[in-house]
């Protein structure tokens, strides 16, 4: 209780302290030359109109590196996929063979997932790895299935968003 009442205390200071320094803001504003007064309005919208545009450049920055990870995480997955579907493909059994590569693979890939994976898309994952586990390996594909759709829709995403920005 006492943090909150603190921290209520502290918003509220600042709250007051800005309201405080816009108001003195604006009375020196008015009681200036009418010119200045023009050139101080235009500066501070001119600041204002830069500080927006150098906000949506590096968030268009960010969301472009973001999106070139998770092609890259996801391209691990579907290489894991693609290795997997090789090997029973070859074999008359459904187990597969876990190598230290395809250990080294799915560590990376885990890892990966984690950190540039969307939220709907880690479920996805954590569905298909839930599913690999069972005995019945009848409902994998559609796991699988999912976790396609949901990439898919996490990089239309980044897509949709980076367009918008341009």
């Amino acid at each position: 209780m006492g943090k909150r009442l603190l921290s209520f205390l502290f918003f509220s200071a600042v709250v007051v302290a800005f309201g405080w320094s816009l108001s003195a803001l604006f009375r020196w504003i008015g009681s200036t030359n009418p010119t200045v007064e023009g050139a101080a309005i235009t500066a501070f919208l001119g600041l204002l109109g830069l500080w927006y545009t150098q906000w949506q450049s590096k968030s268009r920055d960010i969301r472009e590196n973001h999106r070139s990870k998770k092609v890259e995480v996801y391209g691990t997955f579907f290489d894991l996929v693609e290795q997997f579907q090789k090997q029973t493909d070859t074999s008359s059994s459904t187990s597969v063979i876990l190598t230290p590569e395809l250990k080294d693979q799915f560590l990376r890939l885990n890892r990966g997932l984690l950190l540039w994976a969307s939220p709907s898309v880690i479920r996805a994952y954590l569905a298909f790895r839930i599913q690999s586990q069972l005995e019945d390996k009848s409902k994998i594909l559609f796991a699988v299935d999912t976790m396609y759709r949901e990439i898919r829709k996490d990089l239309e995403t980044v897509i949709l968003v980076f367009t918008r920005v341009i």
